[in-house]
């Protein structure tokens, strides 16, 4: 990310802004490596509220002093939880669940994929109707689903390759248990939960109420109103 300015989503009104970043003076420095941190902040230009992040790098000089230039990690550190989805439309029990997991990945990337493995789970077995011996075995079914389009399938499918799932026998089996994690598995995971929440349950209620509204607007005319397509 370039230290002046990037697309985000703004963790509090869910829009993606371009924030032009703000920086401190680079401190922990690894002078015989020329690394160093930093500290990036701006208001969300849109919704007016406070964005701080955190980055670590290759130092560089730009716009008159020292800033980190190749970040090699980054994240938002306020407010806390900028992953988090509105609870809009999802269940509370699975909304619940993903909570926790944003809650405890910054702590415990194992404790998080676990949760999401089962969160990941009770949506094919509970919205799907899929209900196999192993995760394997269930996503596979799930992907092959005519409905599911391509760019759902594909996450999902990816869950079991990152994780190795169909060789690892807990993570298959025993979804909620708790155990080493691959590079970006958790953090893959909390975004394949957050795609399939949006396609399962947010979009089809958005629909729904845009439908019910243009059925209102059709009434008032006298036309009839347009069929579900259930």
């Amino acid at each position: 990310m370039p230290f002046y300015e990037s697309t985000i989503k703004c963790p509090y009104c869910f829009k993606d802004p371009l924030i032009h970043w703000k920086t401190t003076e680079l401190f922990e420095e690894d002078r015989e490596n020329d690394l160093a941190k930093q500290i990036y902040y701006n208001e969300c230009p849109i919704c007016r509220k406070l964005i701080v992040g955190v980055q670590y790098g290759q130092k560089g000089w730009a716009f008159g002093k020292h800033n980190v230039d190749t970040p090699i990690f980054e994240e938002i550190v306020y407010p806390q939880y900028s992953r988090t989805m509105k609870p809009d439309y999802i269940p509370e029990n699975l909304y619940g669940e993903y909570k926790e997991s944003i809650d405890v990945l910054p702590v415990s990337r194992k404790s998080s994929a676990a949760m999401s493995r089962r969160i990941l789970q009770n949506i094919i077995r509970e919205h799907y109707a899929i209900s196999e011996r192993t995760l394997d075995a269930e996503i596979h079914k799930f992907i092959s689903l005519p409905s599911i389009p391509t760019y759902i399938s594909d996450a999902v499918d990816a869950v079991r390759w990152i994780g190795n799932i169909a060789a690892h026998p807990l993570k298959n089996s025993e979804t909620g248990v708790v155990v080493d994690v691959e590079d970006g598995e958790a953090e893959w995971l909390v975004e394949v939960i957050e795609a399939l929440f949006d396609f399962t349950f947010v979009q089809p209620k958005k629909l729904e109420a845009r439908r019910n509204d243009l059925n209102e607007k059709l009434a008032s005319l006298g036309k009839p109103k347009l069929k579900s397509g259930k």
